[in-house]
């Protein structure tokens, strides 16, 4: 038995905050007093960091403001990953929401102790983060059509894929963390597996595939599918 976890974080995910009424089991103004709640649990323990796993917020650009201001009260470091309801603003601030989350890049990496965490972008070939008409958009227009008329179970306006230069980058980044001897933890929003979930990325396939290529990743942790999930394939467990 070890005398201490050899990594420990903090996980969020899916605030999903508006100042708009309760729909269902969804109360979007209460996500404030969550997070809050989060932040204050996790500050009594001893993290090497925080993830927020996407959708921040739920709608409205203004909502950034309220949904950002819990992370400044944390003593920890704080990532956030970009969700499909972070881009539920208009098309004109669509370009501007990595920068508003206070994200230098749409996917990015850090280490910590021996792991490289690696944050990757699902929202990037989407319907929804790009604004519409745009070629982006178009492209994804398309990947979402070939998904409907195979009848895949995740050919959902509310899910996404990876790009293919995004793809590159992953691989590398695994080739670079085994020639340092780390491990790949990863974080994203949309799930890839257990398979044939309708939450799950377009191209869950192929990045199950990159997982599966690279020993060194040895877990997989996302939000998306409010109602949570788990499997383990190759060793790897792939939490949401």
């Amino acid at each position: 038995a070890r005398a201490k976890p050899l990594l420990r974080f903090g996980l969020m995910t899916d605030a999903q905050y508006a100042d708009i009424d309760p729909a269902g089991t969804r109360y979007y103004r209460a996500s404030l007093g969550k997070l809050q709640e989060a932040i204050d649990h996790f500050n009594g323990l001893e993290l090497d960091f925080c993830v927020h796993l996407g959708d921040l917020i739920d709608r409205h650009w203004s909502s950034f403001e309220n949904a950002l201001r819990p992370f400044a009260a944390s003593r920890h470091p704080v990532y956030q990953l970009l969700g499909n309801h972070d881009f539920a603003v208009p098309d004109e601030e669509k370009s501007k929401v990595p920068d508003r989350m206070g994200m230098k890049s749409r996917y990015y990496s850090f280490t910590r102790g021996g792991f490289r965490l690696v944050v990757l972008d699902t929202t990037e070939v989407s319907t929804y983060a790009h604004p519409a008409g745009s070629p982006q958009h178009q492209t994804a227009a398309r990947e979402l059509e070939k998904l409907k008329e195979a009848k895949a179970p995740n050919a959902q306006s509310w899910n996404s894929g990876v790009g293919e230069r995004q793809i590159e980058w992953f691989e590398a980044q695994c080739r670079a963390a085994a020639a340092a001897k780390e491990r790949v933890i990863v974080f994203a929003h949309h799930p890839i597996f257990p398979a044939g979930n309708n939450h799950n990325a377009w191209d869950s396939e192929r990045l199950l595939s990159v997982v599966e290529r690279h020993g060194n990743i040895v877990a997989w942790f996302n939000g998306h599918n409010h109602a949570g999930n788990f499997g383990v394939r190759h060793s790897v467990p792939f939490v949401t």
